[in-house]
Formats: structure tokens, sequence, C-alpha cells
């Protein structure tokens, strides 16, 4: 949230059942993360829940995983130069895909969250999403483009 917090609500009561300040979870992380980003506060952008684990990206470019229960960052790192914009997972959980304020796209294998490849839209994203069979990522951007990505072994841009 704005304040820098992650929060555990319990559904459909609406009980708040942890809070975890990110701004200090991820500077306990510094040792561990060799990177120059703790220096700012990092605010989630966007969240996504999978297999008991949640995924966030932050105004700062962070790639935040942590486990739900308890509310825990698990990992951190730098993925983007600039905000993640917006995270998706494939359907068959294989790739978790981060698009950014900086025109970038990565694809992360799931579940390592291991980088495997860079794309450039060119402007800046404002959505992601894959494809039902997975097979393609579609990205849309600021300035009213749509591309399509083909994920395969490689990955390419479509016409």
């Amino acid at each position: 949230s704005k304040d820098g917090t992650v929060r555990l609500w319990q559904l459909p009561n609406g009980r708040l059942l942890q809070t975890l300040p990110l701004d200090g979870a991820l500077g306990q992380m510094n040792n561990q993360v060799d990177n120059q980003f703790f220096n700012q506060p990092e605010r989630v952008a966007q969240l996504l829940w999978q297999d008991a684990r949640w995924i966030g990206g932050t105004l700062g470019g962070t790639l935040v995983v942590g486990a739900a229960a308890p509310l825990a960052i698990q990992q951190a790192s730098q993925a983007h130069r600039d905000g993640i914009s917006a995270i998706a997972l494939s359907p068959d959980r294989r790739w978790l895909a981060t698009g950014s304020t900086d025109g970038t796209l990565k694809l992360w294998h799931w579940p390592t969250v291991t980088a495997q490849h860079q794309l450039s839209h060119g402007w800046s994203l404002s959505a992601i999403a894959f494809t039902p069979d997975g097979q393609h990522l579609i990205s849309g951007s600021r300035d009213g483009t749509i591309e399509v990505w083909q994920i395969q072994f490689s990955v390419t841009n479509l016409p």
C-alpha cells in the first residue's frame, strides 16, 4: 500500500491477520541481495497471489516474492530500472512476467524466479497478460500500442 506495507486479510469477514512493513523487510534483506535500491523507500505497485506465495512489484523496480503464512519476504531482487507496472503468471505456471514503466518486459522461470529473457516494448507498460494456452504474452503500453510475444523455448515478437 501507499504506506509501504503488505497486509494479509481474512475473507469474507475482512479481518486483518498480519501486516508486513515492506521498507523494513527489504532493508533487512540488503545484505543478501547485491543492489543499490534499498536507499529508496519501496512501495508496492502490483501484487499477485499463487500457490500460497505472493509476488509483488514495487515502484522502485524490485520484484519481491513472499510467503503468506506467516507473511514474510522470501526473496527480493532488482528486476527493472523503473517501477514494475504489471505482473502475470502463465497458465501452466512455468513463466512469471513483469512489465515496467521503463518499457521492458522480463520473463522469469517460476517458481525459482530466475530471470530468463528481457524484451523491449519501447514504451511505459500498463498491462501484460498470457493467453489462456500460455503460448503468447500480450503487452500494452501507455502510448496505446499492443505487442504479442510468442512464448516457446525462445521468445519472438510477432508482427
